[in-house]
């Protein structure tokens, strides 16, 4: 059973160390990278593309799911 949480998560206020960094590059590429297709109340998305699939950057991956809702 998924749990929902409302408002959203807030992590600890100390980012003073980290403020002013700016974001690391990987050294190297992961060997693999997992994508959760399923994501707030949108229900699952549509893949477009499948495991294996070489994808380029800003490639579409998959379309977004449709709650039925009007």
């Amino acid at each position: 059973m998924t749990h929902s949480f409302f408002g959203g998560v807030y992590p600890a206020t100390r980012k003073g160390i980290t403020r002013r960094k700016p974001m690391a590059r990987l050294s190297k590429t992961p060997p693999e990278i997992i994508i959760p297709l399923v994501m707030c109340a949108d229900g699952p998305s549509t893949p477009l593309v499948g495991p294996g699939d070489a994808v380029t950057v800003g490639q579409p991956i998959a379309r977004r799911g449709e709650t039925g809702a009007a």
